[in-house]
């Protein structure tokens, strides 16, 4: 990679990091944070009056929380504040981690830059604001969840400081002639003037009895960041606003996403059962699964999920979990095996990949087979563990003397349905798919339900559960929506033909709808 350009953001110091022991790397530049502990300690000591004792915490196992915390310890000492630390390993430390600097005397606790920390934080913001301590933290998102102050980094600003020094590299100025630079910008959120206790006191009263006393807290966790997440998400906020409510005056949403990451998964999920919010929204089978196992008693409406029975959330549709409901997005299985026998009337073998860890995936497994079966279509199937193993996977498919591939949703395959759907190509064999946006990644068609309808269809449920229905009562349902979307184009690639009665009743993806 040495003779790669390379930009980097949102990174802490990598001098300070210890990286550039023989000096910064000719091929490097970037931006990276700056983190204002001196004004956040002056936003602290103008919201206290005569501030003398301060508390903070920190993961010891994070780089750029300790540069966060070594930088803090200076600027207490020039102005002669004590400065108190709490160490944790865990999101389970931070309530007792908060309490022990109330009660050495932390008159204030400020937070920087903390992974762990961020993760748990409306735990941190709760236990001190029961103890009446402010909390100050350098990442302004976090005043939503509890912050009384924050100065911190505008990361939208961060990224346009960044994307300016690659457009100069891309320009032909070497990096090694742009220095690395801290942020430029930074975000202020000053204390709320008014009491918040009074604030709420007069709320209950000039409030309609649909409104909340209080906004509600809801949270709502997604297992990836992917396309299918991301509609479903959607669908959710604007479900929210269509049942009429209002962000900030009759809810705060926390939206949370582990990446990819199951151990991330279940520290998020840890905080949000410390955290006790009014509902819990999850995205996907493996949010749903680790909340049914972390999350206690918060009521759960789930979304973008294969199947709520297998997932561990009831014995049936009606027969279920009592704080839990919520909309599956189980693929139309039939009426694609249906389009498969139209248009590949002599086919007899379907293949696709498998995640054998994913219930969802076995489950689509299953109903796709039973779909098939009538029909005369056997599927064939390879199984794959990582996402890093589908181009072997694939190639291994195209072996197994199919005539086509239909590829089955799962979170394992999906982020690699590009390369699936290149290998099969090259392979001269047509790829569909149960997800609309992998027709743009090369899929021939694709039979799906849509994910911003299940999302919306889910947040009507939870305007229904926040306004006082049992979840018990609700059965699981799923989503009402299908659509078909077809790309003439890939059909092509692979000798295959769609015939005008198709393209008639799909959506014609407007790239390849162009194209001769």
């Amino acid at each position: 990679m040495k003779s790669v350009p390379l930009v980097f953001t949102v990174s802490s110091d990598p001098e300070k990091l210890g990286l550039f022991e023989k000096g910064k790397p000719g091929n490097l530049t970037g931006v990276h944070d700056d983190p204002p502990m001196d004004k956040l300690l002056a936003m602290a000591a103008a919201h206290h009056p005569g501030l003398s004792a301060i508390g903070t915490v920190f993961n010891p196992a994070e780089p750029n929380s300790v540069i966060s915390v070594e930088k803090l310890r200076a600027v207490c000492r020039t102005q002669h504040i004590v400065l108190h630390e709490a160490t944790v390993t865990n999101v389970s430390d931070l309530s007792l981690a908060t309490q022990s600097l109330v009660q050495r005397g932390a008159q204030a606790i400020l937070t920087s830059a903390d992974n762990l920390v961020g993760a748990g934080f409306p735990v941190l913001a709760r236990t001190a604001r029961d103890a009446g301590v402010p909390v100050f933290t350098s990442e302004p998102a976090q005043v939503e969840q509890g912050a009384t102050g924050a100065v911190g980094d505008d990361y939208e600003e961060w990224g346009a400081q960044s994307g300016r020094l690659a457009a100069k590299v891309l320009a032909g100025v070497p990096p090694a002639e742009l220095p690395i630079e801290p942020t430029a910008v930074q975000r202020t959120i000053a204390p709320e003037p008014t009491v918040p206790a009074a604030r709420a006191t007069a709320a209950k009263h000039t409030k309609s009895p649909a409104t909340p006393a209080r906004p509600w807290q809801l949270r709502i966790v997604a297992y990836n960041e992917t396309t299918l997440s991301e509609e479903c998400l959607q669908g959710l906020k604007d479900g929210l606003v269509r049942g009429g409510l209002v962000e900030g005056r009759d809810f705060v949403l926390k939206t949370l996403n582990a990446q990819g990451d199951m151990s991330t998964l279940s520290s998020i999920m840890s905080a949000v059962r410390s955290d006790q919010p009014d509902l819990l929204m999850a995205i996907t089978t493996p949010a749903l699964q680790a909340a049914l196992r972390q999350a206690g008693n918060v009521r759960i409406v789930f979304t973008g999920v294969a199947d709520g029975v297998q997932a561990g959330a009831g014995k049936s549709e009606t027969d279920h979990l009592p704080n839990v409901t919520g909309i599956t997005t189980r693929s139309p299985f039939e009426g694609m095996a249906a389009l498969i026998r139209e248009l590949l009337p002599n086919a007899r073998r379907v293949g696709t990949l498998f995640t054998p860890a994913e219930v969802n995936s076995l489950v689509y497994k299953q109903g796709f087979e039973q779909a098939l079966k009538p029909l005369g279509l056997e599927l064939v199937c390879v199984p794959v563990t990582a996402t890093a193993e589908t181009a072997e996977s694939t190639a291994a498919l195209c072996r197994e003397n199919i005539d086509l591939v239909c590829q089955i949703s799962d979170n394992t395959t999906r982020p690699a349905f590009g390369q699936i759907a290149r290998k099969v190509s090259d392979a001269g064999l047509p790829i569909f798919a149960f997800d609309t946006n992998q027709v743009k990644a090369g899929a021939i068609l694709a039979l799906a339900r849509d994910y911003y309808d299940a999302g919306l269809e889910a947040g009507e449920l939870a305007v229904r559960i926040l306004h006082g229905e049992s979840p018990a009562g609700i059965p699981f349902a799923n989503t009402r929506s299908e659509k078909l979307t077809v790309n003439p184009a890939a059909a092509a690639k692979v000798g295959l033909l769609l015939p005008e009665s198709l393209l008639q009743r799909a959506t014609v993806l407007p790239e390849a709808a162009h194209k001769p």
